[in-house]
């Protein structure tokens, strides 16, 4: 069995947070958006952590599983968490399309060869840009889903350091 290291801590910790998203959702909990934000606060201390030790299979594959977790599915449980009954099915739709999104923009990172650069938006953005249409426009969900979907998977490349 393989050790968990510190960064690895920091990727369950991410998933945690995006499980009690999820889990509040449910609960109807007005502060479920907060623990996306958390996710995406341990998300990035489990990148400070490893891009300080060596990379191991096990780590790119903890920490992607906890990306789709809090990453990929807790933006869309909390859209339809807030989605009345007129707008659930368009929020469904657009969720399921985000989520899948999140899993192909998940996948070609790990495969991906250069590290130092991201193709497409990165799913802790896409999260981070969910969370601020929910708070602040929240019957634009749906777009936001599908606008976000196709950015997470889109050709146009950013510079890690930018972001980082």
């Amino acid at each position: 069995m393989t050790r968990l290291k510190l960064k690895d801590f920091f990727s369950l910790c991410n998933a945690a947070s995006g499980l009690t998203a999820i889990s509040m959702c449910f609960a109807r909990h007005s502060l479920a958006w907060v623990f996306i934000l958390l996710a995406w606060f341990f998300d990035w201390l489990d990148g400070v952590f490893a891009r300080k030790t060596a990379s191991d299979d096990f780590g790119v594959q903890i920490d992607a599983l906890s990306d789709m977790v809090s990453f990929g599915v807790a933006p869309v449980v909390l859209a339809l968490s807030k989605s009345d009954s007129t707008a659930a099915i368009a929020v469904f739709v657009a969720g399921v399309f985000y989520a899948c999104c999140a899993a192909v923009r998940l996948a070609l990172f790990n495969v991906q060869k250069d590290k130092k650069i991201f193709f497409g938006l990165p799913s802790p953005g896409a999260a981070f840009l969910s969370v601020l249409v929910f708070l602040f426009a929240p019957s634009q969900m749906p777009l936001a889903l599908i606008v976000l979907g196709i950015l997470m998977v889109s050709k146009f490349k950013l510079k890690k350091r930018l972001l980082y």
